[in-house]
């Protein structure tokens, strides 16, 4: 059997941090994707989850200066779980994406 570790995405940007780390250009952007769904009682609802993306600009990605607050992006990627201290020492865990593929679709 073989593994797999692959999420796909199509949301709306909500923060986009762009750094220059060893020559290359990281972004952290948190995309935030709706769930449509019709509860017990008949009424309509969404549900929005936002997912911390992680990208690493390469010839898979767009430019990166070009995703902005409210772009329409597709990423392709896999999960990374990692476990952290925060500033009051608690210990938390996050489960970020690691896109290996960013399309605009704005």
């Amino acid at each position: 059997m073989e593994h797999l570790n692959k999420v796909e995405l199509r949301g709306i940007v909500g923060t986009c941090r762009i750094q220059n780390v060893g020559g290359e250009k990281i972004a952290n952007l948190s995309v935030a994707t709706e769930q449509h769904y019709q509860d017990s009682e008949g009424y309509y609802m969404i549900e929005i989850t936002w997912h911390n993306v992680r990208v690493i600009e390469c010839e898979n990605i767009q430019c990166l200066d070009q995703i902005a607050k409210g772009s329409k992006v597709y990423v392709l990627g896999r999960l990374l779980s990692r476990r952290y201290t925060d500033a009051d020492c608690k210990e938390r865990s996050a489960i970020d994406i690691i896109a290996h593929e960013v399309k605009i679709l704005d």
